[in-house]
């Protein structure tokens, strides 16, 4: 057992942690024996009832408790009062607390609150319900597709941590809790040394600590080799530990193995694993090789860097076969209140548009995203968000098809119109200062570090249109003055084109460079639109080998009225824009020389800021429709306190239920660009896809039909307690909706209401829930009895608490 491990794990003058249990939600077998508790069930702890212990370790003991002012269960990690004595071991647990609390990510367990009580120093942390890897891994070790899915996900979770300047330094399995969603917390920060953060913040004023030369902390089979020897460590430590986990996950043995600790540590330093077989792919045993090099220099050196290696691993294969097509799949990232976006096949040289393909949501998290940018393979977005803690403009970084983005500013200035610099290297944005009228341009590392500003602008309307395709420059739009290049490196100031005499003083702005270098594509207020309406055109012009005019523009559009952003094709010879004309705003794509009016990309609606990329052979734009749906909880025990939002995105989620044991819920989204079936935890997070253009069972299989009846309309499904049926909506001969319900195991549906009645919802086996007309009604399960409690107003879904 976990226990038993740990107790091979601890070493002299290092004091390796056991497991952390601290966010276990199952007692482990053996705890009780093994740990010397002082305890039980019914104690207080501060504010905490004591539930029952859950596990110990080297730093303590993990209780499940009960906080009575929330009403929820937690876990408590307490330090035993022997090594509360030791000043050195409570500054370790103190500075868990501290490193653990500073970050803000799913994958990471989440730090309550740190007291002392009773002589006894505390930490009251998130319970999660689960099982730890050292428990799920077989001896024959992972399915590849499973490993990968949670691997991405640990591998996320640390690249957030390393952001913040933080590093694990016991990352091995039992440290890694897997929910019974499939979503993955990494536990147990309390070996974590600080370092400082590479991004201003609130991670810089953390206390900075630094272990001695010489002490050893970790667990052997998965220490670093630096580690083993006692040198300095940095974040790369933690990716030979990633990569000591992954071997496991995917073989079910250790890379390294020894008959004790020191023999352990021995083999970290002077052996190699034994190769990966049994259907690993290469690719994916290459990777893990790279992550345990014994030379950090030659080791795999970004866990973000890992993260998008494991979802290229994870993505479907590509047929290499040529293709003449230009496939650019249009990624909608979700502005404001947005749902839905579409997606096209561009062919090159020719105005012709195929039939759209579906969209792809890239981004669906509640809050305002904008401003996209591509990193040069087409993988990876940078984009503004106010989604955060602070809910502040910052910029991120969001993986294509999986991950959690990653913040890269954290300062209290709006920052916005990220743009990747063209050797991906660099990401360039601008930060708001003194409420708007003065605007710094920044660049700092793409993948997050220390900030460099460029230049300040004092100017209101200011707007970073992208690199220039050499990477010495940056193109800048300033309200009343015009497009400037901007270099990267001296902060240099020139000017391309002049405001001449644009309408109202607002200056040329939203400007593109060709791939090519040759051509400057612009949106220009040159007059007034029809009806005093404020609008503009699209000028393309020529340019210099050093960017500068070679020519006067030309106008290639006639009477749009506002134009949010242009993209250049990679044959620099078409430009895709978003713009409103005749009443609409939405997507177009026209020649940039020669005659011919521009073309709307179909379905294509409410668009905003376009990027392109070229390689990838993938467009994104951010849709700023606001049609958002979230699911509310409301407490029924108590009317009086006002409902709050517990499932929410910027798509539609919708018709929300518990299971019958209260641990899960079942929802509808459309987040993945189609509505299908998701599940979730009690609190609304960690939501797992269940159905792919289908309906399954939660454990997967056939689906099979119930209903039969085609001109009922069935819908809205739901459970009774015990199993055996299953309620649901549908039509009477009068087109009236009323609830029914069905043996699961099929057979005649019997109609339960008789005066309406949609949405229903078993509470307890003695009460129905419904709502009849636009009131919340309670009955008995077979319809009699019915009170009307309230009227939701718009709510069209509610459930229970549990």
């Amino acid at each position: 057992m976990m226990l038993a491990q740990a107790a091979s794990d601890v070493i002299s003058n290092g004091i390796l942690d056991g497991p952390a249990a601290a966010a276990l939600g199952e007692s482990l077998p053996g705890t009780e024996a093994a740990a010397a508790s002082s305890l039980s069930a019914g104690d207080l702890l501060g504010p905490y009832r004591i539930v029952g212990l859950v596990g110990a370790g080297g730093m303590g003991q993990v209780y499940r408790a009960h906080d009575p002012r929330l009403r929820r269960d937690i876990a408590l990690k307490v330090l035993p009062p022997e090594v509360s004595l030791d000043p050195a071991r409570r500054h370790r647990f103190e500075r868990e607390a501290r490193a653990v609390a500073a970050l803000n990510h799913p994958g990471i367990v989440t730090i309550h609150d740190i007291s002392r009580a009773d002589g006894a120093d505390f930490i009251a942390m998130e319970l999660v319900a689960g099982q730890s890897l050292d428990q799920l891994i077989p001896r024959g070790g992972l399915k590849v597709s499973e490993a990968v899915r949670w691997a991405v996900q640990i591998a996320d979770a640390l690249a957030a941590a390393h952001a913040a300047g933080i590093i694990h330094r016991d990352l091995k399995p039992a440290n890694v809790m897997v929910t019974a969603a499939g979503a993955v917390k990494v536990l147990d920060f309390g070996l974590a040394k600080l370092q400082k953060s590479p991004s201003a913040g609130v991670h810089e004023t953390a206390e900075m600590t630094q272990t001695d030369a010489g002490t050893v902390l970790g667990t052997a089979p998965y220490m670093s080799p630096e580690q083993v020897e006692g040198r300095a460590v940095d974040a790369r430590s933690d990716i030979f530990s990633f990569g000591a986990l992954l071997y496991e996950m995917l073989s079910g043995q250790r890379a390294f193995r020894g008959d004790s600790g020191m023999s352990t540590m021995a083999a970290v330093l002077h052996r190699e694993p034994e190769p990966l077989t049994g259907g690993v792919p290469p690719e994916l045993a290459r990777l893990v090789e790279r992550c345990l090099r014994k030379d950090p220099s030659r080791r795999a050196q970004s866990m973000a860097d890992i993260r998008v290696a494991l979802q290229e691993i994870s993505e479907p294969a590509v047929s290499s076969q040529p293709r003449r097509r230009f496939l650019p799949i249009a990624l909608a990232l979700t502005a404001i209140l947005t749902a839905a976006g579409t997606a096209h096949r561009f062919w090159p040289g020719r105005t012709v548009l195929e039939p759209p393909l579906q969209a792809v949501p890239l981004t669906t998290t509640a809050g305002y995203e904008s401003s996209p940018s591509f990193s040069p393979d087409g993988n990876q977005v940078a984009f503004s968000w106010n989604g955060g803690p602070d809910g502040n403009d910052d910029i991120y970084i969001q993986m294509i098809g999986a991950g959690r983005p990653l913040r890269l500013t954290t300062s209290s200035a709006r920052d916005h119109y990220p743009a990747w610099s063209p050797d991906g290297k660099w990401t360039a944005f601008l930060r708001d200062v003194e409420q708007g009228t003065r605007s710094t341009l920044i660049i700092l590392p793409a993948l997050g570090g220390g900030e460099r500003i460029v230049a300040e602008i004092e100017n209101v309307g200011v707007e970073l249109d992208g690199w220039f395709p050499d990477g010495r420059g940056l193109l800048v739009s300033i309200k009343q003055e015009g497009l400037f290049l901007v270099s990267s490196q001296t902060g240099e100031r020139r000017r391309v084109t002049h405001c001449g005499s644009c309408f109202n003083g607002s200056g040329t702005s939203y400007g593109s460079i060709s791939p090519d270098g040759q051509t400057l594509a612009y949106f220009s207020r040159e007059t007034a639109a029809p009806a005093g309406a404020f609008g503009g055109d699209i000028y393309v012009m020529a340019l210099t080998p050093d960017f500068m005019p070679a020519g006067l523009p030309t106008r290639r559009t006639r009477d749009l009225k506002v134009v949010r952003s242009i993209a250049w094709m990679a044959d620099s010879r078409e430009v895709v824009f978003s713009a409103s004309s005749g009443g609409s705003r939405g997507l177009w794509r026209m020649a940039a020389f020669g005659s011919g009016d521009p073309t709307r990309v179909p379905m294509a609606e409410s668009v905003g800021t376009v990027a392109i990329s070229p390689r990838a052979k993938r467009l994104i734009y951010e849709q700023t429709v606001p049609a958002d749906t979230n699911v509310w909880r409301l407490e029924l025990l108590t009317p009086a306190l006002p409902s709050k939002p517990w499932i929410v995105s910027t798509r539609i989620d919708t018709s929300a239920r518990y299971s019958p044991d209260g641990t899960k819920i079942a929802f509808g989204s459309n987040r993945s660009g189609t509505m299908e079936i998701w599940v979730c935890g009690a609190d609304g997070t960690a939501a797992v896809q269940v159905t792919d253009k289908g309906v399954v069972s939660s454990d997967g299989g056939a689906v099979r039909q119930l209903t039969q009846d085609q001109n009922r309309h069935s819908s809205r499904p739901s459970w009774s307690r015990d199993g055996k049926w299953i309620y649901f909506s549908s039509e009477t001969g009068t087109g009236r909706q009323e609830v029914w319900k069905i043996s699961a195991a099929g057979g005649t549906a019997q109609q339960i209401t008789r005066n309406g009645g949609t949405d229903p919802v078993e509470s307890d086996g003695k009460i129905l829930y419904y709502l009849s007309g636009k009131s919340v009604t309670r009955a008995e399960p077979d319809g009699t009895g019915e009170v009307h409690l309230f009227e939701p107003g718009q709510a069209l879904t509610f459930f229970p608490v549990r």
